[in-house]
């Protein structure tokens, strides 16, 4: 049980850094000081002798082994009955096994306690939707949370939502931090902005009626959701081009990660597959918002340079974790044995392998056991391919890639566990491809020819990026093209619509076959069934609407309930396209029921 903090005196001392830090109470007030490590310990002695009379004094008696303050306070250090002398370095006088006296207070000193560095409060706090503090911790493992408003304690959790109530108020929140031996560190308190009136209806509150929680126990929602990194979301070029229709504060991370506060729960999904997910927003805002719902994550960032990913959530009451892991597709393609015989087929296009050995796209996959009915596990895919609008050829190759690792994964875990156990498997993501094209066809069909138009994608990207390539080295790109020539998410974004027009009347013609690719025949053995239907779109912009995310599931194991419908159209033009200040991303989330056999 962690002692008093009036009995602890706390001494931060990191190997290869100069100073140490004390801190303690004193005379009720907390009192932080920064010392030399080489510094005598009897003029760390005389501050506190200052601090404690509570006022400053010239002229103090020095002594050898300890300091009497201006009220006659006696104030030193004692090793096994021992006074430690004056002139011992700090380094050496403030360890675990002394005891610091002041007067008749003994304070126990603990060396590197638990401690809040730093605790973050969102610039938006709105009535009704969630509020998490972001803590920096150091030597802690977890912090107890408690919010008041006024002097009335209102929860101790560390994500609170406020009500009516509390509009044109501040709140209080507490932090206390705790080491793995259940020591507590100082309480650092934060004061909220004054909370405002939330928005009276978002975009998806409509399609929470057909999300409530599933009470069947071999019925399960599965979720998928491009959320729009803030990294893209932020971007000037964003604001500029490709959402100048949206209010600029709604494009804000505060403001987005409010929405996605209220509207992630609402759909109590039990696997939940997000990507675009930032690195800042799993771990400070995601992470803690659905741990407090009941909800367990994993997290793995896209290789290179932008700072996103993928994330999945399971719901811990009914799926347990088996295993997690990702691979970046290029990586898998080169390096994994598995590939051998597709590295040597597309080996004859160099611009080929060059254009796939630098993406980042991943797949991240996970096994989850049914709590219920343990030998079913579920594995699970997720994804975000490559959003160049002229790069159908890479996707298809990128979702060869996915269903190869998945297969692997499936077969490695197969090896070690019990026959009986039966493997689910389901491939989620933002596909960046609408149905007519050869990844939807790929997936659902288990066949692709090497007469597949959309083979023919090769010469148009290359032919681009030749271009770009060009511009590039002359200096001619201004700085938002080059801003999007280091970025294929955001280029997905560009022109998309002219780009499937340009696909459909240009890259149908087997005609003009490639002379460097002719195209591959691919196989997989997967029993995939489209789950969530052909709405009219999962993505809306200005420039561009259609299908691109879709949640496959096996035929063979699962059934089909139901999916999650869209909102009205009316309502996600209401302010032109998404993202909008109702809706947080120029996606929409998709779902499906899926019940068991």
């Amino acid at each position: 049980m962690a002692e008093s903090l009036r009995s602890l005196v706390y001494v931060r001392n990191v190997e290869n850094e100069e100073d140490i830090t004390i801190s303690l109470l004193i005379n009720g007030k907390q009192r932080n000081m920064k010392r030399s490590k080489q510094e005598p310990l009897k003029k760390v002695l005389q501050r506190i002798a200052i601090n404690h009379a509570e006022k400053k004094s010239e002229g103090k008696k020095k002594r050898k082994t300890h300091v009497v303050s201006e009220n006659g306070t006696d104030i030193k250090i004692n090793c096994g009955g021992d006074t430690v002398s004056g002139d011992t370095p700090n380094c050496y006088a403030w360890l675990e096994k002394n005891i610091l006296t002041i007067g008749n207070t003994e304070y126990a000193i603990v060396i590197n306690p638990p401690t809040v560095l730093g605790v973050n409060i969102s610039a938006c706090c709105m009535a009704g939707y969630p509020i998490i503090p972001e803590c920096q911790l150091e030597f802690a493992d977890q912090c107890n949370w408690a919010w008041y408003f006024e002097n009335t304690k209102l929860c101790s959790k560390h994500v609170y939502v406020p009500t009516h109530v509390h509009v044109g108020h501040c709140l209080r929140v507490s932090c206390t931090p705790i080491s793995k031996d259940g020591i507590c560190g100082v309480t650092i308190e934060k004061t909220t902005p004054k909370i405002v009136t939330g928005l009276a209806a978002c975009l998806s509150d409509s399609r929470y009626q057909f999300t409530p929680a599933i009470q069947e126990k071999n019925m399960f929602r599965i979720l998928s959701y491009n959320i729009l990194a803030d990294y893209y979301a932020t971007q000037q070029y964003s604001r500029d081009v490709l959402y100048p229709y949206c209010k600029p504060e709604a494009l804000e991370v505060a403001y987005r990660q409010c929405l996605l506060g209220k509207e992630l729960p609402s759909y109590h999904a039990d696997i939940m597959c997000l990507q675009e997910v930032g690195v800042r927003c799993y771990a400070s805002y995601l992470r803690p918002l659905m741990d407090a719902c009941g909800y367990c994550g994993c997290f793995h960032k896209k290789f290179g340079q932008a700072p996103e990913g993928e994330a999945i959530f399971y719901q811990a009451s009914k799926l347990t974790l088996v295993k997690e892991c990702a691979i970046s597709l290029a990586e898998f393609l080169k390096h994994d044995d598995v590939n051998v015989d597709l590295f040597q087929q597309l080996k004859c296009s160099k611009s080929l392998i060059q254009s796939l050995l630098t993406k980042s796209s991943l797949c991240q996959v996970v096994l989850l056991r049914n709590r219920t009915r343990t030998n079913h596990v579920f594995a699970v895919a997720n994804t975000h391919l490559i959003s160049h609008p002229l790069a159908d050829h890479l996707r298809i190759i990128q979702t060869e890639l996915c269903l190869r690792y998945l297969n692997k994964v499936i077969v490695e875990f197969k090896h070690l566990e019990d026959q009986g156990t039966d493997v689910l498997p389901i491939f989620c993501g933002d596909f960046n491809s609408c149905p007519e094209f050869a990844v939807y066809e790929y997936v659902l069909k288990g066949s692709i020819s090497s007469t597949h138009p959309d083979w023919l994608a090769h010469r148009h990207y290359e032919k681009l990026v030749a271009e770009k390539k060009q511009l590039k080295e002359a200096g001619k790109l201004s700085e938002n093209e080059t801003c999007l020539e280091d970025s294929d998410d955001i280029l997905g974004h560009v022109n998309q619509q002219t780009a499937i027009e340009q696909r459909k009347e240009g890259m149908r013609s087997t005609a003009d076959k490639l002379d460097d690719f002719p195209g591959i025949e691919l196989r997989h053995s997967f029993n995939f069934i489209n789950g969530t239907g052909l709405p009219a779109y999962t993505n809306y912009t200005a420039g561009f609407s259609g299908i691109l995310d879709y949640i496959f599931v096996d035929k063979s194991k699962v059934k089909v309930d139901h999916f999650l419908p869209l909102p009205s159209h009316s309502s996600v033009v209401k302010h032109v396209a998404l993202p909008s200040v109702e809706h947080p991303s120029d996606h929409l989330a998709i779902a499906c029921d899926i019940t068991l056999f």
